[in-house]
């Protein structure tokens, strides 16, 4: 695969990824969720790259295990700690500040989140 296209696979599925997280986000009014999907989004990147990629088949392979074991790791922590609490209070912050505003505001920092993943 072209190394442009996947460069953009991995753009969308980031952005794909944190629209769906931010409606989830939406319907609980708890947008700590986001810390747990990040990781995840980075070993998505490594999983598309190794897939799309040139090179050793098994160096890809292995690159993409390590990132996908740190992500899943590093994700599923943030998400137990994250359970059953309330919102953060950077978060609860933000939207208190955002005021009307917030849930518009919200899908631009979920979307900045999938860019600086990518």
């Amino acid at each position: 695969m072209n190394p442009l296209a996947a460069v953009v696979l991995h753009l969308a599925v980031a952005v794909s990824g944190v629209i769906a997280v931010w409606f989830v986000q939406r319907r609980s009014r708890n947008a700590s969720i986001i810390d747990a999907v990040w990781p995840l989004l980075v070993g998505a990147g490594a999983l598309v790259y190794a897939l799309c990629g040139d090179g050793d088949p098994a160096v890809r392979l292995a690159l993409a295990t390590v990132a996908m074991l740190w992500a899943l790791r590093l994700g599923s922590y943030l998400a137990w700690r994250n359970a059953g609490r309330h919102e953060e209070r950077r978060y609860a912050e933000l939207r208190s500040r955002w005021g009307a505003n917030a849930d518009r505001r919200m899908l631009g920092f979920f979307l900045l989140q999938a860019v600086v993943a990518w």
